[in-house]
Parts: structure tokens; sequence; C-alpha cells
């Protein structure tokens, strides 16, 4: 066991949940372009890319050493995030024209990736 992965598997669980509850309150918007969804979208598929990223591959023999594997993809799970986060800014531009607000601004910087 390997408590750094273990933590952000968690974290990444919850950002999950957090995103799914962000994108419900997108349902009262009544006009959509395709750019626009596809923004929204793109912020789905990274925070997906960021889980493959952490989740170790289990070979035949199953062991997993844990603290190698995160090692090794630290970088692009990070990186992945780190795209999260750009294209949660994106995503309120497209849709709003503007930042929501300054806590959400520094929400971003907090490495939260919605408001």
């Amino acid at each position: 066991m390997y408590w750094p992965l273990s933590a952000q598997m968690i974290l990444i669980f919850l950002v999950q949940v957090q995103l799914w509850w962000a994108l419900f309150s997108l349902r009262e918007i009544a006009h959509w372009s395709f750019p626009d969804f596809l923004v929204v979208l793109m912020q789905a598929v990274l925070v997906y890319l960021a889980t493959a990223f952490l989740v170790p591959n289990v070979p035949e023999s199953g062991r997993v050493d844990l603290r190698d594997c995160y090692f090794r993809e630290a970088r692009w799970y990070f990186a992945a995030l780190l795209l999260v986060v750009l294209d949660s800014l994106a995503k309120n531009l497209a849709l709003w024209g503007k930042f929501q607000n300054g806590f959400d601004l520094a929400g971003h910087g907090n490495g939260k990736s919605e408001s």
C-alpha cells in the first residue's frame, strides 16, 4: 500500500462527484452551441483521463508496486489535472463570457476544477 496513491484516488473520486454536481446545474442553459458543448465535454474527458493515469493496471501476476506506479504516472496525472483547471476557466468564458466571480477564480487557483 502506498498512501499518496490512495489519497489521490479518493481526491479524484471527489473531483468526479463535484464535476457531475456542477454539470447538473448547466441543465438550465437554454441555448447551446457546439463549441460550448465541447468545452464542457472536454472537462469530463480530462477528469476521466486523469483517473486513467492514476489507477494502475494489474498484471497477470496480480502484484503491483503502487509506489512505482504512482511516480511513473504522476506527471501525466498532474498535467491532466492542470488541463482540467484550464478547461474549467475556458468553460466559464465560453458559457458566461467571464469568470463567475472572484471566489470562483480563487478556487481554480487552489486546484479545484469547478466553482
